[in-house]
C-alpha cells in the first residue's frame, strides 16, 4: 500500500477539517498516517483507520531554536514514516514539511489555507515569511490554494510556479453533514463561529448585538467558537459580560458544529484577518444560513452581495451594524430566498467530494 501522511499544526485541525480526507484516501487504499503536534485527537482519528505520530512544533514561537528543532523533529518523523506523498496544511506545516521533503526527496502537496494578517502590510516578518515560501516550496509537486488572491501572491513573489498550483474553494464542506433546515419561531437568530480572536471581528459582532438588540428586541445573537490564550481583548470575563447583560449566548466549544449552526437564520464573520476560505461560511452556506461577512481576501469569496447575504467593510463596526439592520428588515421570505441561495451556492462551488476528487487526482499523477 502507498503511504500518505497528512500533516498539520494541531490533531484538532486535522480531525475538524480533514477528517473526510483522511477517509477518501484510505477507501482508495492509500495507507494514511497523521503527523501533528499533539494528540489530543488521537482516539479519533486512530478509530476511523489512520495511523497516528507527533514531532515537535510550537506554533506560536518565533524562537530561532525551537524552529529548528521543528525542522528536525519533521525530518526524524519523515525518515522514519518513508512515506510515498506528504500532504500539508497549516503555515508552519507547510513550511517546514516542505524544507524536509526536500531534504528527503518525498513528495509533497501543500494547501495554503490562507496567509495571515502580516502579509496584508510589507514588514520584516512577511518578507522573511515569503523567503521561506520561496525556499520551501521550490520543489513541491503542487500547491494548492483556497483563494486567488493568495495564490497570485505567491506566485507573483515567484514562490510557487503557476502551472503546478491551483485554486481548491476552501477544504469544501460535506453536504450531507450540512444541510437546511426549516426554521420556526419570529426570532430572527444570527450566530459567529469562529476562534475569538479581534482580527476576526469578535469584538464588533459583541458591540453590533448589544445595539442592535435593543432595537430589535426579537434577534438572537450567538457565539460558538474557542478563546485563543495570544488574544489580550477578546477573554472570557469580557464575553461574560455581553452575556450577562443578555446580548448575547455564548455556546463555547462544539464538535458537532452541523446540529447547532442549522438552527440558525444568518452567520456572521466581520473578519479581517487574512482567511483562506472560512470553513465556518461554507458550513454556514451549506447549512442554508445567509452570509454576512466582510469584504476581506477569503471571506468576500463565499458571498455574493444581496444573492446570498451581504458583505460589510472589514473593521468596521458602522457598516457591520448597517448590515445586519438591513437583514433585519428583510421580509421572511426574503430571508429565506437569502438562505436558499446559500445552499445553492454551496452545492455548485463548495462540494467537498469535488475537492477531493482533485487531491486524488493529484496524488495518482505524482506518484
Amino acid at each position: 500500500m502507498k503511504k500518505i501522511v497528512i500533516t498539520a499544526n494541531t490533531s484538532w485541525y486535522i480531525f475538524n477539517f480533514r477528517l473526510s480526507t483522511i477517509l477518501a484516501l484510505i477507501n482508495a487504499g492509500f495507507r494514511v498516517v497523521v503527523l501533528t503536534a499533539d494528540n489530543l485527537y488521537e482516539k479519533q482519528i486512530v478509530g476511523v483507520g489512520a495511523e497516528f505520530e507527533t514531532m515537535f512544533m510550537d506554533q506560536k514561537s518565533k524562537n530561532l531554536v525551537k524552529e529548528i528543532a521543528s525542522v528536525l523533529s519533521y525530518w526524524k518523523a519523515i525518515k522514519r514514516i518513508k512515506p510515498d506523498v506528504i500532504l500539508s496544511f497549516t503555515p508552519k506545516s507547510n513550511i517546514y514539511a516542505s524544507l524536509v521533503s526536500r531534504l528527503t526527496g518525498t513528495k509533497i502537496i501543500s494547501n495554503v489555507s490562507g496567509l495571515g494578517g502580516e502579509f496584508d502590510k510589507k514588514s520584516i516578518i512577511s518578507q522573511l515569511v515569503l523567503k521561506l515560501y520561496k525556499i520551501s516550496f521550490a520543489s513541491n509537486a503542487h500547491v494548492f490554494f483556497q483563494n486567488q488572491d493568495d495564490r497570485k501572491l505567491l506566485v507573483d513573489a515567484g514562490c510557487v510556479k503557476p502551472e503546478l498550483s491551483s485554486r481548491i474553494f476552501g477544504s469544501g464542506v460535506n453536504l450531507t453533514r450540512f444541510y437546511p433546515e426549516n426554521k420556526s419561531g419570529p426570532q430572527i437568530k444570527f450566530i459567529f463561529v469562529a476562534r475569538l480572536l479581534k482580527l476576526k471581528g469578535t469584538l464588533h459582532y459583541l458591540n453590533a448585538a448589544k445595539s442592535l438588540m435593543a432595537q430589535y428586541p426579537n434577534s438572537t445573537f450567538s457565539i460558538l467558537g474557542v478563546y485563543d490564550p495570544a488574544e489580550k481583548d477578546v477573554t472570557p470575563e469580557l464575553i461574560k459580560k455581553y452575556a450577562d447583560d443578555g446580548s448575547i449566548n455564548f455556546l463555547g466549544k462544539s464538535d458537532n458544529v452541523e446540529s447547532v449552526i442549522r438552527e440558525y437564520d444568518a452567520i456572521v464573520l466581520p473578519s479581517w484577518y487574512r482567511e483562506g476560505v472560512p470553513k465556518a461560511l461554507l458550513e454556514g452556506a451549506a447549512s442554508g444560513l445567509a452570509i454576512i461577512t466582510t469584504d476581506s481576501v477569503g471571506c468576500r469569496d463565499v458571498v455574493i452581495d444581496g444573492y446570498n447575504g451581504f458583505i460589510c467593510q472589514p473593521n468596521s463596526l458602522s457598516s457591520l451594524i448597517s448590515a445586519l439592520d438591513k437583514y433585519l428588515n428583510l421580509s421572511r421570505e426574503e430571508r429565506e430566498t437569502l438562505g436558499t441561495n446559500s445552499r445553492k451556492f454551496a452545492e455548485k462551488y463548495c462540494d467537498e467530494k469535488n475537492i477531493l476528487d482533485e487531491y486524488l487526482s493529484c496524488i495518482k499523477r505524482i506518484i
